[in-house]
């Protein structure tokens, strides 16, 4: 796919993300969800009160729109420096800063908490 058309893709989605939070948000999805009182008596989250619980289903929607996106923003950022620069696009195309932060969550998710870490296939991935 050229890098044209790779960012018309990317673009696209980002619309369509956006015209579907806009949609959630007309609908009231993004506040509080019809399920809510359906939780009570075998969840761990009764133990919480139906406020506490409204927020974490917003966040939750909200941070799974945000991941999707700057994962796109991620893939666009890594096939075009591939495109151009090609096996050294790692070297020649990231700052020795962003590099070295890579580096450092790569060394932090083999630590004591690994079992809890995502695998990731891009040394972007691991960048916040």
């Amino acid at each position: 796919m050229s890098q044209q058309a790779q960012l018309q893709a990317f673009l696209y989605r980002v619309a369509t993300a956006n015209t579907a939070v806009r949609a959630l948000a007309e609908e009231g999805a993004l506040r509080e969800s019809p399920s809510e009182t359906a939780e009570a008596g075998n969840s761990t989250l009764e133990f919480f009160g139906l406020e506490e619980r409204r927020a974490a289903r917003r966040m939750g929607r909200t941070f799974e729109l945000r991941y999707c996106f700057e994962n796109s923003v991620r893939e666009l950022i890594e096939t075009t420096l591939r495109d151009t620069l090609e096996e050294t696009w790692w070297e020649r195309g990231v700052p020795e800063t962003i590099r070295n932060k890579a580096e450092s969550h790569r060394r932090d998710d083999e630590g004591p908490m690994a079992w809890a870490q995502r695998r990731v296939s891009s040394q972007l991935r691991r960048l916040p």
